[in-house]
């Protein structure tokens, strides 16, 4: 199940960005407007669930799953709007700075496709930056 619902059938949706669907609301979100509690609880309420949730692949152990439903995704997608408009010889090029290495900062160090000039991580934990090394 991704971080958000989507109706599958709005502007957004019919085009391949149900993450900005106009019916939409956001798991775990700060903000008061379009949220829904919890995201990555044992259970969770998930309005249009119909067109939200997607089937597991069967070869992710289900103790797994739970990263690729918001932590991975979530980096992946930054990362790849961000290197979506760049050519071959700025991606080699370029130096690249992750700030706040949790779970998805980490996530981005590890993309093939981030730093290959220089990768910079922000870094304060030690356990964290020797899993990232």
């Amino acid at each position: 199940m991704p971080f958000y619902t989507a109706c599958g059938s709005c502007f957004y949706c019919v085009r391949g960005q149900a993450s900005r669907c106009s019916k939409g609301e956001l798991f775990g979100n700060s903000a008061p407007a379009n949220t829904i509690p919890g995201g990555q609880a044992e259970y969770v309420r998930c309005p249009l669930a119909e067109t939200t949730f997607v089937k597991a692949p069967t070869d992710i152990p289900e103790e797994m799953l739970v990263l690729m439903a918001d932590i991975f995704p979530t980096g992946y997608f930054a990362a790849a709007r961000f290197l979506k408009d760049l050519n071959e010889r700025d991606r080699k090029e370029y130096t690249a700075v992750v700030i706040g290495c949790g779970p998805v900062g980490v996530r981005n160090l590890g993309h093939k496709d981030v730093g290959r000039g220089a990768l910079i991580g922000d870094m304060t934990d030690v356990d964290v930056c020797r899993f990232a090394r």
